[in-house]
């Protein structure tokens, strides 16, 4: 009784994870076509891809992959994301979590003008680390300096 308790238990936690899984993809899908709605071109797959390579030569896509996000069968990966966020000018936190799932934040926040969140969002990982790298040795100076208290 108890052994077919735990396989049932265990089975209810392996069949949740791709529900959750697929409604995230799905509903991913639903909001990249409402953002692409509003575009004044084609919303082929091929068309998207190739107005979005055209943008991002960096990031390119294929027609096939495009495919799949409108469908709801997969999701870009981050650095695809922002750029798809920045080109359709929505917050890249709604196109992939929705509404509801976009943090407040608390505290005084500015944008800024030149772009620079954008563009180490649109970083690897690896790039990320050597500007966070960089950003480190220039408070490390400005605290030698005493510009920046400790």
């Amino acid at each position: 009784m108890i052994v077919i308790y735990l396989q049932q238990k265990y089975d209810n936690q392996i069949m949740e994870k791709p529900i959750i899984a697929e409604l995230s993809r799905s509903e991913f899908g639903r909001r990249l076509r409402t953002a692409i709605a509003h575009e004044p071109y084609s919303r082929s797959p091929t068309a998207i891809a190739l107005e979005f390579n055209r943008r991002f030569p960096h990031l390119a896509v294929t027609g096939h992959a495009v495919r799949k996000w409108l469908m709801g069968e997969a999701i870009p990966t981050q650095d695809k994301l922002v750029a798809l966020a920045e080109w359709l000018d929505v917050d890249p936190a709604w196109l992939r979590f929705g509404a509801a799932s976009v943090p407040s934040i608390s505290g005084p926040t500015r944008e800024f003008s030149d772009g620079i969140e954008r563009d180490i969002g649109l970083l690897t990982d690896d790039e990320r680390k050597v500007i966070r790298v960089a950003i480190n040795a220039i408070f490390s100076t400005r605290k030698l300096r005493g510009i920046l208290p400790a």
